[in-house]
């Protein structure tokens, strides 16, 4: 499996690589020059000898595929090079493949790293001193390896020059990217903090307004109004969500996954245990911000939130509905609840001590945050901001 995997990806390289040929016209342009410059060469030279003549023609194959296999052209042109040099008679027929090789040396530091460009110059640097120091080569080229060697290089950084600036290129497009995605992002976060905090609020108090008459009157106008801020309600929250961009890991969100379903375990929790005593609501999680916390920050916020359910089954009268939602951004965590108040006659039968609510107020205050829970309207309202900057 791990083989044919390989291949396939050898496979789409090379295809690739064959398409990046044919949609450069300049790479094709200097192919059809090499080419031309080869066959010239070779009318001029007009090898006699049944060897020249096949290895000619045999030598044309990699010059023409230059363009579309640089690397395998390059090998074929050092192996040619390297039989030249034991059989000097056949090399005096051949034309010269050195413009195909500088061609190929640019485009492997082109189309590959920089470290595979350099080995690839090395190796035809030494190949060159290698055939210079053969007794029958000495003199004749010894005199041209340096020359050799800096056509060879000037090709090389050619090649890369291109490539740096290709990837500088695309480094700076990605980078405009991110800004405009940053830009929309914060636009997307001022506005779902704008609905949240003018509209999600006011749409709450009809709801639990229109709950207050209900009971009082039970008038089916009432209900009405419930039921429509209810839809109201549910669909701006869906507008939320829909704006809510950070909680998707692929926007970049610095939020850890697993202190986001923690607290949504948390939540869930609660809102079954709520359930399982006929009580009626749903905690909701609104992510609009990168929220990076800290193990205290969440550790804080968990506890709260344990609070917040705790006194929901101690205090909220039976059967009563509650509202729970947590908003995170960049800076801070705001967790509003709102549930009716037990009536003073009655209650519900459970010990009131305070404690806890009280030592959360400390722990919140001391996080530099705030806590505020009291009786609203015959509603008992509590809302907590926990900074979460670091």
């Amino acid at each position: 499996m791990a083989d044919q995997q390989r291949r396939l990806t050898e496979t789409s390289t090379m295809a690739h690589h064959i398409c990046s040929a044919v949609k450069h016209p300049i790479v094709l342009a200097i192919d059809a020059l090499t080419v031309t410059l080869y066959l010239w060469e070779a009318l001029m030279i007009r090898p006699s000898s049944t060897v020249a003549v096949t290895i000619t023609a045999i030598a044309l194959v990699p010059v023409i595929a230059t363009a579309y296999l640089p690397c395998l052209a390059w090998l074929t042109f050092q192996i040619l090079s390297i039989v030249s040099a034991f059989c000097p008679y056949i090399c005096e027929e051949l034309p010269s493949t050195h413009f195909s090789l500088l061609f190929a040396l640019g485009l492997i530091a082109y189309r590959h790293s920089t470290r595979a460009a350099v080995c690839m110059l090395s190796g035809s640097v030494a190949i060159q001193l290698f055939t210079a120091i053969l007794p029958t080569f000495q003199d004749s080229i010894l005199r041209d390896i340096p020359s050799f060697i800096v056509m060879y290089t000037m090709s090389t950084l050619l090649g890369c020059s291109l490539r740096w600036r290709e990837e500088l290129f695309t480094t700076r497009l990605r980078e405009q990217q991110i800004s405009q995605h940053n830009i929309l992002l914060q636009r997307n976060v001022r506005l779902s903090q704008r609905i949240h905090d003018s509209v999600t609020g006011e749409l709450s108090f009809i709801v639990r307004l229109a709950q207050q008459q209900i009971r009082s009157t039970n008038g089916t106008e009432w209900r009405q109004v419930r039921d429509s801020a209810r839809e109201a309600l549910r669909q701006v929250r869906h507008v939320i969500d829909t704006l809510d961009q950070t909680d998707n890991p692929e926007d970049g969100n610095l939020t850890d996954a697993d202190q986001l379903d923690h607290i949504r375990s948390v939540m869930l929790q609660g809102d079954q245990a709520a359930h399982a005593v006929n009580m009626h609501g749903r905690g909701s999680l609104h992510v609009i911000g990168n929220c990076p916390l800290t193990q205290k920050q969440e550790q804080l916020i968990i506890d709260t939130l344990n609070e917040v359910y705790a006194n929901i089954l101690r205090h909220a009268p039976d059967g009563s509905s509650f509202e729970l939602s947590v908003l995170m951004d960049s800076d801070a965590v705001q967790i509003t609840q709102l549930n009716p108040m037990p009536e003073q006659a009655t209650g519900n039968g459970m010990p009131r001590s305070g404690h806890g609510l009280a030592n959360l107020r400390k722990r919140v205050e001391h996080a530099d945050g705030r806590l505020v829970a009291r009786p609203e309207n015959e509603d008992w309202t509590f809302y907590a901001v926990i900074p979460v900057s670091p």
